[in-house]
Formats: C-alpha cells, structure tokens, sequence
C-alpha cells in the first residue's frame, strides 16, 4: 500500500521477479508497469475500507455518547478545592 503511494509498482516487480515482463506485447507491458494501473486496481477497495472504518468509527462514538449520557452527572468530590 504504502509503496503505490511512494510511486512504486509492485506488479512490476513480480513481473521482472518471475520473468514475466518479456512474454508481454509492448502496450501490455507499458499498460501493467505504467503509473495508472496499480493506483487505479486498488483505488476502489481502499476508497471501501475506509468506508466501513469510518461508519464503525462513527456507530461506535455514538455509543460511547449514549452511554455517557445514561451514566448522569458525578457527584461532587467532598473537600476538594478549585
């Protein structure tokens, strides 16, 4: 993840690892090792992670602030000064 948003293709380095990079025609070879395809292969699953880690995030905050309300109001600490 980190290394598409350094500018880094893994799928070329598997295809250059494996020696696949030269069974490829040139325009696939230029389609898969480009700067577009890998950010836009995993730009949808990420844009869904971050979906579903938000609502949680958002159900859980509301939760929390149910709760706090049920909890009411401390009493006073006896002696204590401000």
């Amino acid at each position: 993840m980190f290394g598409s948003l350094l500018g880094i293709n893994p799928i070329q380095h598997l295809l250059i690892q494996y020696y696949a990079l030269h069974y490829l025609s040139p325009a696939g070879r230029q389609a898969l090792t480009g700067r577009a395809f890998f950010p836009h292969l995993i730009s949808a699953p990420f844009h869904d992670g971050l979906v579903v880690v938000f609502t949680t995030a958002a159900g859980l905050s509301a939760v929390a602030a149910v709760a706090s309300l049920m909890r009411g109001a401390t009493p006073a600490i006896q002696g204590a000064t401000a």
